[in-house]
């Protein structure tokens, strides 16, 4: 009974893995500033950005230094109305004093907004937000 029950797990974690893995959507985006991802900042330059699982984890990685950085999603959302319009996916970011910081990724059509986790932008700051669009890419 023990035995069986261990290979159920192993069975259902199997399952979980490969259902993850192939359910990853990839896409690029040129980023024209510095950014922080998580507590990372990076460059700006070409990024490959995949959203795996259903809408778990987003992973970037930049084409240049291959240094790439994943981090779960905090919540899912109704994309904007105006990225729903166009429904190309997109990237948003919030932008203050100096920095910006990556706080959205929507990947198109009938998905919804995925909200990542970000440090809040001090009292008088003022927000404003940058969008780059994303193109789909074949992994």
């Amino acid at each position: 009974m023990k035995c069986t029950a261990i290979r159920l797990m192993f069975a259902t974690a199997v399952v979980a893995v490969v259902t993850s893995v192939a359910s990853a959507q990839t896409m690029k985006a040129d980023i024209p500033f510095a950014f922080r991802f998580g507590k990372e900042m990076y460059p700006a330059g070409t990024y490959r950005v995949q959203v795996q699982g259903p809408y778990s984890t987003v992973r970037i990685s930049n084409l240049e230094t291959r240094h790439d950085a994943v981090m779960l999603v905090t919540s899912t959302e109704t994309p904007a109305a105006a990225w729903r319009a166009t429904g190309a996916p997109v990237m948003a970011f919030e932008c203050g004093l100096g920095r910006c910081q990556l706080t959205q990724i929507w990947a198109g059509f009938d998905r919804p907004a995925l909200s990542l986790p970000h440090p809040r932008l001090g009292r008088d700051e003022v927000a404003t937000l940058r969008v780059v669009h994303l193109s789909q890419v074949s992994d």
